[in-house]
């Protein structure tokens, strides 16, 4: 598991460079349209989601539906791909580590499987803030 945060890190580190350091703008992002969004009326937009104690960005998010953000499944990350590639590399609950932000090293989320069998990060309430992306 530690070897999944050390490739985030990197990664997450280097996405920094190229598009904040340079003045470049990350690529636009189409909302995904699928049974999950569907079910919960088809409403969508993107989020940006921060840590709280520090305000760094943690990561770009579909939210589907009304109500809370309780949870960050997998398939929904957008940005950075280090954690959207999560979705294609881990299979199982025990591959993941908890959501950390990398710049003060506070656990945002924590592993979980959904009723649907999807995998998400459960949010811990009053770490992480969120803004309207779209």
């Amino acid at each position: 598991m530690t070897s999944y945060y050390l490739i985030y890190a990197i990664m997450t580190m280097l996405e920094g460079i190229l598009f904040e350091d340079c003045g470049m703008e990350p690529p636009n992002f189409k909302l995904k349209n699928d049974k999950y969004r569907k079910a919960r009326g088809g409403e969508a937009h993107l989020l940006d989601i921060y840590c709280v104690q520090c305000n760094g960005h943690l990561m770009k998010y579909q939210k589907d539906g009304k109500g809370q953000l309780m949870r960050c499944y997998l398939n929904r990350i957008f940005h950075p791909p280090a954690l959207e590639r999560l979705q294609y590399t881990i299979a199982y609950l025990k591959q993941m580590s908890n959501l950390v932000c990398l710049s003060c090293s506070t656990v945002i989320g924590t592993p979980m499987v959904y009723d649907d069998g999807r995998l998400a990060f459960r949010l811990r309430k009053g770490f992480y803030s969120k803004k309207r992306a779209d």
